[in-house]
């Protein structure tokens, strides 16, 4: 199968692409920055933010399938938070509805669904157990 991944050069995207190629599909990398080295394959350089660059590559790519890793990895503000992450998945699947391509993997972080606080410990101070006011988002909602 033919994947595009997003944020391909970044942590994630520098396991998951060799791992898709390991089993035997075709990767076609998309990231801010040129192809890292050690990544072979089609390669983009593009911002996920940009939804005509988004629509071009998956356009030129034609992937049958998606793996969004694109996203700032840290804390921000939520303007940068939802330009990061909603804006990205959005011009995305416009993109994919666009070009005929219907799957898509999404991974994320707390980061990216209601900034969740992480607390303050020390490497030998036990993180509390979650509590029902800690856990959040909950789908469905409870009434």
């Amino acid at each position: 199968m033919r994947v595009l991944v997003t944020g391909a050069a970044g942590t994630i995207g520098r396991v998951v692409s060799p791992g898709l190629t390991d089993r035997g599909h075709e990767v076609v990398g998309l990231d801010l920055v040129p192809s890292p080295l050690g990544l072979e394959g089609e390669w983009h350089t593009a911002d996920c933010t940009d939804p005509a660059a988004v629509d071009a590559v998956v356009g030129a790519s034609r992937p049958e399938a998606i793996v969004h890793l694109a996203g700032a990895p840290g804390e921000g503000s939520l303007a940068e938070s939802l330009l990061s992450h909603t804006h990205t998945t959005g011009a995305l699947l416009d993109a994919m509805v666009a070009h005929d391509v219907h799957r898509f993997v999404y991974a994320s972080s707390n980061h990216a669904v209601g900034r969740t606080h992480a607390p303050t410990s020390s490497p030998s101070t036990p993180v509390p157990a979650p509590t029902r006011s800690t856990v959040r988002p909950r789908w469905p909602p409870r009434a």
